[in-house]
């Protein structure tokens, strides 16, 4: 078992076994929002300190609503080429304007691993040229634009009044249910000549 400590809020992380820990805060009780802060990133410092493990995936652990832990499923790279390797800090180099709508509901902290959560995403999709939109459960949109080097992080509803037809329907089914952790589409050109 590891601890890190940030500030006054410890996090665990708990071995279950090979190829897979739980993380958990131990002290003190947060809010919701402030708990996927510090869950995020005690993952990022664990996995920081093992290089030669990939992560597979990870899944919430919640009880009422309420997130109690992430488990994290990985694996021991077979080459050092498939270790994991720090990310480029693109939003170093994006603009990000949030809405204010956002900014009022949200923690900076909160809204800013949102903003990390996409700018990953995006990494993915190096080879497109279009504008990334990734939406979360929380019906928080954040729109990247690598071309322009530009985002913004807005209410969903903004992004659901401007597509029509079957990528308007496909979102309003995942913002029903969502099934998956984040919604993820794009929209050809700039969301920003748009405005």
């Amino acid at each position: 078992m590891d601890t890190h400590s940030a500030g006054n809020v410890t996090t665990v992380v708990i071995e279950m076994e090979p190829g897979k820990v739980f993380v958990k805060v131990a002290d003190p009780k947060l809010p919701a929002h402030r708990i996927e802060f510090f869950l995020r990133r005690a993952v990022e410092d664990w996995f920081k300190a093992r290089p030669s493990f990939v992560i597979d995936r990870s899944e919430a652990i919640a009880d009422q609503g309420e997130i109690l832990g992430l488990h994290v499923w990985y694996h021991v790279a077979e080459h050092q080429s498939q270790a994991m390797r720090p990310l480029q800090p693109l939003s170093d180099s994006f603009t990000i304007d949030v809405h204010g709508l956002i900014a009022k509901q949200h923690s900076k902290e909160y809204i800013e691993a949102v903003r990390d959560d996409a700018m990953t995403i995006l990494q993915s999709y190096q080879h497109r040229r279009d504008t990334l939109v990734v939406i979360n459960r929380r019906r928080i949109a954040v729109i990247l634009d690598k071309q322009l080097r530009r985002g913004t992080v807005i209410p969903a509803d903004m992004i659901e009044q401007s597509v029509e037809g079957t990528v308007k329907m496909k979102l309003l089914t995942w913002l029903a249910s969502p099934a998956t952790p984040f919604y993820v589409m794009h929209i050809a050109g700039s969301w920003f000549s748009q405005t």
